[in-house]
């Protein structure tokens, strides 16, 4: 609610601040805008005592980007031993769908020995504004020698229908 309240004063003030004639300009730019929302986390696979696999949900953070097509966001995850970056690029397609490039780029020091393994990711979808995307910077099945995954949920939205469901959610 508080990122929401934000946008709107930025975007307020934005109008606020511009000549008749940077208006159209500035429209432009809101009418290309798009909204990039990750629930980024990590989860842990583990055998239940049937030899099932199940996964528990370890960590998670919430966070969303401003950008317009072709301009990437980037996240970084941060821990003791590993750096994760990711960076997502929405295209905007003829079709009205989003082709969205998400690269993933990981540092793992050997907390032993001091060595850094570098791993590379990329991938690209094609999605519809408002559908959710699953992206595993480090491929599905992780390190080879974790059971951890890291997992982004991406859901991109057009700035101005992002708006409208914050403000309907704050009614409800």
């Amino acid at each position: 609610m508080k990122r929401m309240l934000c946008f709107i004063i930025i975007t307020a003030s934005l109008f606020t601040s511009v000549s008749a004639q940077d208006f159209g300009t500035l429209q432009a730019l809101v009418d290309q805008a798009v909204v990039i929302e990750i629930d980024a986390r990590t989860v842990e696979t583990y055998k239940t005592d049937e030899e099932k696999e199940d996964t528990e949900n370890e960590w998670n953070i919430e966070t969303s980007f401003i950008t317009l097509p072709g301009r990437q966001v980037k996240l970084s995850l941060k821990g003791n031993n590993i750096n994760i970056n990711a960076y997502l690029t929405p295209y905007k397609s003829d079709n009205g769908k989003v082709l969205l490039v998400a690269k993933g780029e990981m540092n793992v020091t050997d907390p032993e020995t001091g060595t850094i393994k570098f791993y590379s990711d990329m991938k690209d979808v094609e999605v519809e504004f408002g559908e959710q995307v699953i992206y595993f910077p480090l491929g599905y099945a992780g390190l080879k020698d974790s059971k951890t995954n890291i997992e982004l949920d991406i859901v991109l939205y057009k700035y101005k229908d992002y708006l409208l469901l914050a403000a309907n959610k704050n009614k409800e």
